[in-house]
């Protein structure tokens, strides 16, 4: 299994990143409004968990690996609680553009600024920025920065806990009723994603 690479950020390096996103802010009304990152699913690898089952009896659960995607683009709202999504099998520039495009209709009374890392799609020369979306993006390796971390941490947790799907077509039918229920669920977004220093950002502001 592939180690994580560790932040090299250190307090003071955090303290600053977090000054750069608080003067984002000030370019418009509104919070941070957004962070944004691509899901990749394997058809066939599940979410290992613990399980009850008769005694004597151990529990058993099928597993197996097919390199196929499906990715998920996301922007959560920490303050509002609020999550958009676009599922999209290819992950691209032209994809990135209408997720873009789609939350900045979804809230266009809203400036955002939209915390990315540093995939390919996130950075293209033909990105284009709706007027109302700001993008910051983060330091390479980490993701404790990154709230949205923790939404794809759930998604897995409890849409795929011990899952094994026949074809790509199921993983998509699960994000598609999984996603929805998440978002509904505003009071456990804002839990998984309001962090002391977002909420303090926000307060700063208001």
């Amino acid at each position: 299994m592939e180690r994580q690479k560790r932040s090299w950020l250190t307090r003071r390096d955090k303290v600053e990143l977090f000054e750069q996103i608080r003067r984002e802010l000030e370019f418009g009304v509104g919070t941070i409004a957004g962070v944004s990152r691509k899901l990749g699913v394997h058809r066939r690898m599940v979410r290992i968990r613990r399980c009850w089952s008769p005694s004597p009896l151990r529990p058993m659960v099928d597993n197996g690996y097919e390199r196929q995607f499906t990715y998920v683009y996301g922007a959560v709202s920490p303050i509002e609680g609020e999550l958009d999504w676009k599922i999209s099998p290819p992950m691209n520039t032209a994809r990135m553009n209408q997720f873009l495009a789609q939350v900045s209709q979804a809230h266009p009374d809203e400036f955002m600024v939209m915390v990315v890392d540093g995939a390919s799609s996130h950075r293209g020369q033909e990105l284009e920025i709706p007027e109302n979306i700001r993008l910051h993006r983060l330091p390479g390796y980490c993701p404790e920065l990154n709230p949205q971390e923790h939404i794809w941490d759930e998604l897995r947790e409890k849409e795929f806990p011990n899952r094994v799907f026949d074809s790509m077509q199921g993983v998509v039918s699960q994000l598609e009723a999984g996603l929805p229920r998440m978002a509904e669920n505003t009071q456990a977004l804002r839990s998984l994603t309001a962090w002391p220093w977002i909420v303090s950002l926000n307060l700063k502001e208001n």
